[in-house]
């Protein structure tokens, strides 16, 4: 299975230079409120005096340090990639005209990679009614996994478990990306030395990396370049591969088939 991202032509060479992927802050998506809204959710459901009476204490400590997550950044890192390398909308909302392309990598390899650094590749879910049922089971797993140690040591240990489930709902709206996202573990503020930062024309972006050299086992990091819609495809489409030869990265590259226009 073949995912994308879409970035740009600049992007590209900094990946084929380093050999790294970014993963962005999430608290900086370009729906702010995704997070926030499934936490809303746990939040209800943790305070839920239905739920069986001897695990309240536990969830009422729990839904007050997660609490302190809902107007303040979260630490927690993702890459987004869709299993469409063209489609219009992709464009339009994450690539600026004529320097738009879509990176193809393998999804097995990169999940693989991913995991060695304690991130895990998901499926977002955007229908409400699923994200009840996620966050239904969240609660239940939460309270059996509870084996009688101190409350708040248990509820501290369960944070970074509980954002990482949660940064993978998204609202309704986006449902056509189909997003993949490669999600980071959580980030205690003690624990920030693998953090940098990267100025943007809106925001001072906290981020990750992740080391993708020779990420598909032949020394290739990619398999498949495509070229957004510019008014001048025949350039690129004959510089991108040699770029990529000259840097011992070939692969695939393709004309778009879409249009801004």
């Amino acid at each position: 299975m073949r995912l994308y991202h879409y970035t740009s032509t600049q992007v590209l060479t900094e990946i084929v230079k380093f050999k790294k992927l970014w993963l962005s802050s999430l608290s900086y998506l370009n729906d702010k409120n995704e997070i926030k809204h499934g936490l809303d959710t746990l939040l209800s459901m943790l305070k839920d005096d239905g739920k069986d009476p001897k695990k309240k204490d536990i969830r009422e400590r729990f839904a007050d340090r997660l609490n302190q997550f809902r107007n303040n950044p979260v630490n927690i890192f993702g890459f987004s990639l869709t299993p469409t390398g063209n489609i219009l909308s992709q464009w339009r909302g994450y690539t600026k005209p004529n320097t738009g392309i879509s990176i193809g990598f393998n999804y097995e390899k990169l999940a693989e990679r991913a995991a060695k650094s304690g991130m895990v590749m998901e499926k977002c879910v955007y229908k409400t009614e699923e994200h009840l049922s996620i966050i239904k089971d969240m609660v239940k797993d939460f309270e059996n996994s509870y084996k009688g140690e101190p409350v708040d040591k248990y509820s501290e240990s369960k944070i970074g478990w509980a954002i990482q489930k949660l940064s993978k709902l998204k609202t309704n709206e986006f449902h056509e990306e189909q997003e993949y996202r490669l999600i980071s573990k959580h980030y205690n503020l003690d624990h920030l030395d693998d953090v940098k930062y990267r100025a943007t024309d809106r925001f001072f972006i906290p981020y990750i990396e992740l080391n993708i050299e020779n990420l598909n086992g032949d020394g290739r990091m990619f398999e498949s370049i495509t070229i957004g819609p510019r008014d001048y495809v025949n350039h690129d489409i004959h510089s991108i591969p040699q770029y990529l030869s000259s840097m011992n990265e070939p692969c695939e590259v393709s004309n778009p088939t879409s249009s801004i226009r």
